[in-house]
């Protein structure tokens, strides 16, 4: 399946089996402003492909929700997802947590993160880049975490 993001919309999204996200144009998601709703919920595969645009996720806001939250979860039910970004833009705030596997081959992640951790998840593949995080003055080892392993190949 393709999803075209062509504008903003409030919404809770589960992807159960696979979706190519491809950003037209800058769009966002925003999550109910609900504790522990993350705006997209993957137990199947999620790819994010080249595109003009931006794809902005946000938690929604409200008494007892805070922003660092989960964006993206990967895992519900029994069941683990995995994320893939091999082109586009991607910008939350809060973190990718708790997919099965997370692979960076291209485009790019734009953070803000106060103390968690951007992206965790059983196992990380990140090859040909690496991008820059802003927190401080440095890179806390913390940033990216995996229950299983951690691969970074190419330019750092």
């Amino acid at each position: 399946m393709w999803i075209r993001f062509v504008q903003s919309v409030v919404s809770d999204f589960d992807i159960e089996g696979k979706a190519n996200l491809y950003v037209e144009k800058d769009s966002s998601l925003t999550s109910a402003a609900v504790d522990n709703n993350p705006v997209i919920c993957v137990t199947g595969e999620m790819t994010q492909q080249e595109g003009t645009g931006s794809l902005k996720l946000a938690v929604g806001s409200g008494e007892g929700v805070y922003s660092q939250e989960q964006v993206i979860c990967g895992y519900k039910n029994g069941k683990w997802g995995n994320v893939t970004i091999k082109g586009g833009k991607l910008d939350f705030t809060g973190s990718i947590y708790n997919v099965d596997q997370f692979t960076m081959t291209g485009g790019t992640i734009t953070s803000k993160v106060d103390e968690d951790q951007v992206i965790m998840a059983n196992d990380i593949n990140i090859s040909g880049v690496y991008g820059n995080t802003s927190k401080g003055d440095s890179m806390p080892s913390e940033i990216i975490g995996a229950y299983d392993s951690i691969t970074i190949s190419g330019e750092v």
